[in-house]
């Protein structure tokens, strides 16, 4: 809920207090609603950021444990790339290392190099393709994309310019550290000929669709829920607003929710 002060007032985007009275329902119920789901979001994230240390955790505890089996020293650094399997090769959790790569001061040397080829081989070369060579040092975030450089390796041009160029890339690069990820996989249904499916963690690339939000609002009994928030709330006591009868006649909270907002809607216009 917004920040209300000791005299009950409600806090604005701009810093001032406002007195609740003056606050329209739809913003009422739209904070409520907001503060509640933002609220389990950060359980969530602390739950996930608690697993994923887990996770690590129980994966490089695994192979301490095997190092010291056959007489093999400790890793200090947990850094490594692990894959672990169930038994009957259905699930697996695996961690990857990745390099992080960058250039240093020399990848600016090469792209003034680059440009002293193309303006020797202005008639050879058609303005289209050099648009695409120079466009591969356009920066973001401060830093040019890796990937984007080392595709000018790809080109079999001629010219000492250009070679000379290509070696100060290569001589540019430099490992600036690694970054892990840990994933998860399962085959489909449980099958031993299943297809592997991915164990989505990140919210944003969850699919979700409508008909498991749905199923999901009827399994569990929000209505319960929903009158319980609104008894704590000055929402209950609204005028002309009847929860209950939205709630008997079958509306989940959040279609409640929706009916009342275009009724005020209709009612301000």
């Amino acid at each position: 809920m917004a920040k209300i002060d000791e005299n009950g007032n409600w806090r604005t985007p701009k810093g001032t207090v406002i007195h609740p009275d003056r606050i329209p329902v739809t913003d009422k119920l739209e904070d409520m609603l907001a503060d509640g789901l933002a609220d389990e979001a950060e359980k969530l994230n602390i739950a996930l950021r608690e697993f994923k240390i887990k996770a690590y955790a129980r994966c490089y505890g695994l192979f301490d444990l095997l190092r010291e089996k056959y007489n093999m020293e400790r890793i200090a650094g947990k850094t490594g790339a692990v894959t672990l399997s169930n038994y009957d090769r259905t699930v697996k959790v695996k961690i990857a290392v990745n390099k992080l790569i960058e250039f240093d001061q020399k990848i600016n040397l090469a792209q003034e190099k680059i440009s002293k080829w193309m303006t020797f081989k202005s008639t050879d070369i058609d303005q289209e393709l050099k648009t695409v060579i120079m466009d591969k040092f356009s920066e973001k975030d401060g830093k040019v994309k890796v990937r984007e450089i080392l595709d000018l390796k790809k080109y079999d041009f001629e010219g000492e310019l250009w070679e000379e160029a290509m070696e100060l890339i290569d001589e540019s690069l430099k490992i600036a550290g690694t970054k892990s990820y840990i994933t998860f996989k399962k085959k489909k249904g449980g099958q031993i000929d299943g297809a592997w499916e991915d164990m989505v963690l990140n919210l944003s690339k969850l699919p979700v669709s409508e008909l498991e939000i749905d199923k999901k609002i009827e399994l569990n009994n929000y209505r319960e829920e929903i009158k319980e928030i609104l008894k704590k709330s000055s929402l209950s006591n609204i005028p002309g607003i009847d929860w209950q009868k939205h709630l008997d006649n079958g509306l989940s909270p959040m279609d409640a929710v929706n009916v009342e907002f275009t009724k005020l809607s209709e009612q301000g216009e």
